[in-house]
Order: C-alpha cells, then structure tokens, then sequence
C-alpha cells in the first residue's frame, strides 16, 4: 500500500470529527424541527468502525530526536529519549511534528518530550501542541493499561505504534450488541 495514501487517510479520518460542523437547534422553538435521528442500522455499523480502529494506532514522526521505547502492559516497559530541541538552534527552531491516529483521535502536532525508565519507575514528560485534527491527548495519556507497542525516533525520523487488547475485546462484544468499554456514541 502506497505510504501517502495511508497518511492521507489517517489525516482526513482524524480531522473528520472536527471539520464539519452542525448548526445549533434551540429545542424551546416550536417552528424548528430537531434534526432526525441516523438510523439504528447505521450507529451500529459507525460504533463498530470506530472499535475496530480503536484496536490499533500508528504514528510517524519527524524531527530531531532519539528515543526507543517499548512495552507490554503499562507496568512493563522501557525506554529512553528526547523528541524535539527545546531552544532555537542557529536562528532556527528545530521542532518535532508527529501524524497518526490513537483511540479516535488524529491529527498532526508538534511535540517536546523526554522519558526513561523501566516498568514502574517510569518518568514522561511532554510539552505537545496540536496543529490540525482531533487529538487531545498524548504521551503518556494515551497509553493503556493493557497496550503492547513501542516506538523507535532515530534522528530525524520515527515510528509508534499500539495494539489494544481490551479494545479487541470491545470490538467483539459490540458485534452482539454489548459496548464493554461505554465507548459508542448515541
């Protein structure tokens, strides 16, 4: 699969949710009718299209940094790295910038961060600021307890990626009717 197709996707799908807009509807007007309702058919396919996305998330990167990180679980992991150069270099600011897509959230950022640790003993901070898309949260907010990823910045460019066990499993109980996890919109 050609790799702009699937940053392209992955761009359109995270700012999917912020760029349209509806208008408002004041419920006390009588001369006003609420808009419809979508179908039940079609909730249901839209909430299993969201569960199924939310099972995997992937990221690239680039700019400065080195950083590996890896993990099983929140309470094992390890990693080490700085992303992104937090003063001008030169008369010029080098900055980290970050496309991708977690958990229903996308878009495209730039970012500071530094961790290190293993397991438990695990420090992250990360300084992100959103340019385009959906996203509100970011490392370390984004992992999940039960989350199997990692991600690897070498210099100028980098990659992350996730699988969601409990999102799976969410996925699967919503196909018989059952949101696990309380995440499917009305």
């Amino acid at each position: 699969m050609n790799i702009r197709i699937l940053l392209c996707g992955l761009l359109l799908a995270g700012m999917g949710c912020s760029a349209t807009s509806v208008p408002r509807v004041r419920q006390d007007d009588p001369e006003v009718e609420p808009p419809a309702r979508t179908p039940a058919p079609l909730r249901y396919l839209s909430a299993r299209g969201l569960d199924l996305l939310d099972i995997v998330s992937a990221r690239i990167a680039m700019g400065p940094g080195l950083l590996a990180h890896a993990r099983a679980t929140r309470f094992i992991a390890a990693g080490v790295g700085l992303l992104g150069k937090p003063e001008p270099w030169g008369g010029f600011e080098f900055k980290k910038y970050g496309l991708g897509w977690v958990l229903r959230e996308g878009g495209l950022w730039t970012e500071r961060r530094a961790e290190i640790g293993i397991s438990t003993f695990y420090y992250c901070e990360s300084e992100p600021h959103l340019l385009g898309g959906n996203r509100a949260t970011f490392e370390p907010e984004s992992r999940g307890l039960f989350d199997f990823g990692g991600e690897l910045h070498l210099f100028l460019v980098g990659a992350a990626a996730e699988v969601r066990p409990d999102e799976a499993i969410d996925f699967v109980t919503g196909l018989f009717g059952f949101d696990l996890l309380d995440d499917d919109p009305e």
